[in-house]
């Protein structure tokens, strides 16, 4: 497609009547420009112009959607006789989009008009997701009738979702029934609809589905019911936990722990010897949820499970109650063989209090992280036995192993447990604490970071807060803003890069002006990355930011990036990332980068590996990309924790997949070989 290099005149054009340039000028990048053709094309009066103002539809800008509509309605053509099937669903797509309820009539005709057409199949799946977010009333019985009678399980799953944006609690008992469709897609959908529509009027049918012949419908109606905190339903939950089918006594326990009534603390310590592991997993997650200290003594049981998942849930849980009945038993779980029980031990442990000589041994533990929050929770209790432990620790240099053979495991950061050393030995403050941070005031920085520190800048901040910090010398400034200009992190380089220009005349550190340079490269990168779908202008800037500082981790990342997402050179994408990896093994965009190569590739299995590595490794990493495609993931493996946790974090950041690619994710992973997926994210 041609576009234009210098700004269309608009005026011109439509003095010139050149309909074949005004239609050009629907492409120019400013989205002002694109607005005021669509609008010139409707005086215009040139049928040439429907099928391009169609298009316009799906602008990404709402007045260029907005102007074409216009338009269209200027030019008073039939247009659904006149555009194929292609056309017409971007037709649809495009009025959904755009916000006025004048398109419900033509969107219900389209509906009807395709209705029980194999041909127009994904045309009626895009208006009933446009009627639904629209939210026109007029839109409840054809939408209904959609849900209930299509034959086609997209369009019955996106007719759920479309009325639960509708709001019209009217279409409950519509949703209902189809808790029991054979797609558990649907059966999904249409429960987040009526957990959205929220109505009492719900509660009594749902109540009574936990009794259904279909074992997936009485699960649905127990995640619905504890999603709508509905305290009605407990009895007949309670009822519901001698169910004799496993996933239904699982997603019941999941409830009644939601819920909060301590009338299920004894039937769910019951479940504590369930014959099945997921059933004793989900009890113990839910007596953690509801803090009741009758539950301890069965739980500090539970610690003996033959079950990892079962053993981590009960450590999670008397955390969670805080009894010290439990802290002995909690020490032991220390010694257990599977590190992540050891640090749902050590979590726990930190909710008891009186853990002194605990937290102190696990100061030399293999596990960094226990390091690092043993250090930490030392530094909160503030007792000054633990100076001594804490100064080892501080000059502590040795580089823990990893505990398991993992290729893609990232390398333990020396500085992790140093780091929350100094900054507890700041809040203890006595004089062995002050003498240490004071000695360790130039310790070399170059080994890493941990928060955002280097271990001088944390034993800066330590004396800091104890009032014995002093001015910093201006090249340390700079050599932190040179860190800035070098991040991994966008936000952090753009700030760097504004500080860095209103000092950079003033400024001779040659390191310092190279590395001003590299970050200037990459930003016009990243400004001109559309030109990588026609040319090499954004690459050729991260080759130049690479030559002038090659340890820049997000220039590769960048690289790899537009190879993916552009040139669709997954070869090149990948090593690229890997590079990035290699420079810099704690950037974890260039792990998520892999992933979605991976995920371009319909590598599923590794796509779910890397991404887990992301969100495990840092669980507020800003790009959500990962925890919405492990949704899907985890929900597969029963992973209800991570499930709960991805999609919390998705919720409060507003965000999720594009419906089409949800559902071509979820296809995916419904495929995958079940025993792969779960080495990947187990391993």
């Amino acid at each position: 497609m041609m576009v234009f290099f210098r700004q269309p005149n608009i005026r011109s054009l439509d003095e010139k009547r050149n309909v074949k340039g005004l239609i050009k000028a629907l492409n120019y990048k400013e989205a002002e420009v694109r607005s005021h053709a669509a609008k010139i094309l409707g005086k215009q009066g040139d049928s040439s112009a429907v099928e391009p103002l169609i298009k316009a539809l799906g602008d990404v800008d709402g007045s260029v959607r907005q102007s074409a509509a216009e338009s269209l309605e200027i030019l008073g053509e039939n247009i659904w006789n006149k555009v194929d099937t292609v056309n017409l669903k971007s037709t649809a797509e495009g009025l959904g989009k755009l916000g006025d309820n004048r398109a419900c009539v033509p969107l219900l005709k389209i509906l009807d008009d395709t209705l029980y057409s194999d041909k127009y199949k994904d045309v009626r799946e895009a208006v009933v997701r446009a009627l639904g977010e629209l939210g026109d009333s007029r839109a409840l019985y054809p939408l209904e009738d959609a849900l209930l009678d299509d034959k086609f399980r997209d369009v019955r799953q996106s007719a759920a979702v479309a009325l639960g944006k509708l709001g019209d609690p009217s279409a409950i008992n519509s949703l209902i029934k189809v808790l029991r469709d054979e797609h558990w897609a649907i059966r999904r959908s249409a429960s987040i609809s009526l957990i959205n529509l929220g109505d009492p009027v719900a509660i009594k049918p749902l109540i009574n589905l936990l009794q259904d012949r279909d074992k997936y419908v009485s699960q649905a109606a127990a995640y619905i019911l504890s999603e709508l905190n509905e305290p009605r339903a407990v009895e007949q939950l309670l009822k519901a936990l001698e169910d004799k089918r496993i996933i239904v006594r699982q997603s019941v326990a999941d409830a009644l722990g939601k819920l909060g009534d301590t009338q299920a603390v004894e039937p769910l310590v019951k479940l504590l010897e369930d014959g099945d592991k997921d059933v004793r997993q989900s009890a113990a997650v839910a007596l953690g949820k509801l803090g009741d200290p009758r539950a301890v003594e069965q739980l500090i049981n539970a610690l003996k499970d033959r079950k990892v998942d079962v053993r981590q849930s009960a450590a999670d849980a008397l955390g969670k109650i805080g009894d010290p009945r439990a802290k002995d038993p909690l020490v032991k779980l220390l010694e257990d063989g599977d590190e992540d029980v050891r640090q749902s031990a050590y979590n726990a442990l930190g909710n008891l209090g009186d853990n002194i000589d605990s937290l102190i041994g696990l100061l030399k533990d293999n596990n960094m992280e226990v390091r690092r929050k043993a250090a930490e929770k030392l530094g909160e209790i503030g007792d000054e036995i633990a100076v001594k432990p804490l100064v080892e620790t501080i000059k502590d240099e040795t580089e823990y192993p990893v505990l398991h053979d993992d290729p893609l495991s990232v390398p333990p950061i020396p500085v992790d447990a140093r780091v929350e050393a100094a900054l507890a030995l700041g809040k203890i403050g006595n004089k062995l604490a002050i003498e240490t941070l004071q000695e360790m005031r130039n310790v070399s920085t170059e080994k890493g970071h941990y928060r955002g520190l280097t271990l001088s800048e944390a034993v800066d901040k330590a004396l800091s807060e104890l009032g014995l910090s002093q001015e910093r010398d201006p090249s340390e400034e700079i050599v932190q803003l040179r860190k800035m200009l070098l991040s991994n992190d966008y936000d952090v380089r753009s700030n760097g890069l504004s500080q860095a220009r209103v000092i950079a005349e003033t400024v001779e550190d040659k390191t310092f002006l190279q590395a001003l340079q590299a970050s200037e490269k990459l930003k016009t990168a990243f400004d001109k990355q559309d030109l990588a779908h026609s040319g090499t202008e954004p690459m050729e800037s991260c080759h130049e930011a690479i030559l002038l500082e090659p340890g820049f981790s997000a220039a590769y990342v960048c690289l790899s990036y537009l190879y993916r997402h552009y040139v669709k050179n997954y070869d090149d994408a990948l090593a690229w990332a890997k590079k990035a990896v290699e420079v810099d093994p704690q950037n974890m965009n260039a792990w998520r980068e892999i992933g979605m190569i991976h995920v371009a590739l319909k590598d599923v299995v590794e796509a779910a590996r890397f991404f887990h590595k992301v969100v495990s490794t840092q669980p507020q990493h800003t790009n959500f990309e990962p925890q919405a495609r492990l949704v899907a993931v985890y929900r597969r493996l029963c992973m209800r924790d991570c499930l709960d946790s991805a999609i919390q974090c998705l919720s409060q950041a507003g965000v999720g997949l594009d419906p089409d690619q949800e559902k071509e994710w979820d296809r995916l992973v419904a495929e995958a070989d079940i025993k792969e997926l779960q080495k990947a994210v187990y391993m």
